[in-house]
């Protein structure tokens, strides 16, 4: 039985039997302005407290910029910085020219389609993680943003060794992709690389997620409703 992470919301961790298992990719879909990233730093921060390495992507935000996300909602990362468990992968910032600070916890990369270097800067941290006989927690934030710059083939093949080396180091992952912005094709390709789908809308009672796929857990697809505060996303019911 393999062991379960934490999402960042106990009763989607409950619909899935625990949390996500140890080595899966999931994709995580919703709609603009919907709250995927709070969800994926909220997931991020929440195994930081669980003793797990994180290491987060952007392609779409500066690292200066996620971390103060993160501190807006009191999630203290300052101390896991200094301790190297979080890791940021800034894909953002040289591209946009924003002018970049030296942080032991930020690894910059000229461009977003520089895959080689996201690739080598990846695995540097998951062997820093390995040594270190640390879990790790990943978000990948966004699979979309690739999409726009490059060709689906040219993607695919890159997440396809991406989302396989992850799995051969017991990486847990979180990868964002945009709902609407993708053709059916995409859409299908994408959903064969990961083990399930979260899925984050709203109908007239509120926000909700819910889940797709996870075969190797027990669920229901029943929409867990939550409302994002100053302390990150909150179950109401």
């Amino acid at each position: 039985m393999s062991v379960k992470v934490s999402t960042g919301i106990d009763r989607l961790d409950e619909i899935l039997g625990g949390g996500l298992s140890t080595g899966s990719n999931t994709m995580l879909l919703g709609s603009p302005m919907i709250g995927k990233t709070t969800f994926s730093l909220q997931f991020l921060y929440r195994n930081l407290l669980g003793s797990r390495g994180a290491i987060q992507i952007s392609t779409n935000k500066t690292s200066e910029e996620t971390r103060e996300r993160m501190k807006f909602f009191g999630f203290g990362i300052e101390k896991y910085e200094e301790e190297g468990l979080l890791k940021f992968i800034d894909c953002y910032s040289q591209m946009i020219g924003v002018a970049t600070t030296p942080r032991n916890s930020v690894t910059f990369i000229p461009s977003l389609l520089d895959l080689t270097n996201v690739t080598v800067a990846i695995s540097k941290l998951c062997t820093e993680f390995w040594k270190k006989e640390l879990e790790i927690c990943l978000v990948f934030d966004s699979i979309s943003s690739l999409l726009i710059y490059s060709n689906l083939p040219a993607i695919m093949r890159f997440l396809h060794v991406f989302t396989g080396r992850l799995r051969m180091v017991g990486a847990t992952s979180l990868l964002i992709v945009e709902e609407g912005m993708h053709d059916l094709a995409t859409m299908t390709s994408l959903k064969q690389l990961v083990e399930g789908l979260i899925y984050m809308s709203s109908d007239e009672k509120g926000r909700y997620v819910e889940t797709e796929g996870f075969i190797r857990a027990q669920h229901t697809r029943e929409r867990t409703y939550y409302e994002i505060t100053k302390s990150g996303l909150v179950q109401i019911f």
